[in-house]
């Protein structure tokens, strides 16, 4: 495939530019978001979402509880190469404990208000299903309202809702 000399100087600037490519206007906010969310839909908000933020929540705290252990070992490393006595590490384990229950604090904090909005969200193996397995979750559903005796799209009191698919799920992993 021969390319005339036209042709091959656009394949050419296309492939290495010539000129600085245009930048995204950076002094330009975006717009705010003028609706808000009512207490009733934060309140019934998806659970998938919910659940992610939960676990990036717990592994940023678990990262600063790690990063704090880092550095008292390094202290109680340096300290004894200095000669310096092992009661002097003492403000340092208090650090690490304050930061250690803070962060516990946090967790049953974040695992209450989770269970608040989310009721079949209460064991690990739950949370599993929600966010790694939602197809399985949805096959789950499909079988049950084409076999089920029951008509599980009128809302009757036998209906099978998402979240007790979840926790069925959740607890056959467990």
């Amino acid at each position: 495939l021969e390319l005339d000399e036209e042709e091959e100087e656009e394949y050419d600037e296309e492939l290495f530019p010539t000129s600085v490519p245009p930048r995204p206007d950076s002094t330009k906010q975006p717009e705010p978001i003028t609706t808000t969310m009512t207490l009733e839909e934060l309140q019934y908000s998806d659970d998938r979402n919910d659940a992610v933020l939960f676990l990036f929540s717990l592994d940023e705290l678990m990262s600063t509880i790690s990063a704090q252990n880092k550095m008292l070992l390094n202290n109680i490393g340096l300290n004894r190469r200095k000669g310096i006595a092992p009661s002097a590490m003492v403000s340092n384990l208090l650090e690490t404990a304050i930061t250690s229950n803070f962060a516990i604090q946090q967790v049953q904090q974040l695992e209450m208000d989770l269970i608040s909005q989310h009721p079949h969200l209460s064991t690990p193996c739950r949370l599993l299903a929600t966010i790694i397995m939602p197809e399985v979750t949805s096959n789950v559903d499909m079988i049950l309202r084409e076999h089920a005796t029951v008509d599980t799209s009128s809302g009757s009191e036998n209906a099978c809702e998402k979240c007790d698919i979840i926790a069925f799920v959740g607890d056959c992993i467990e």
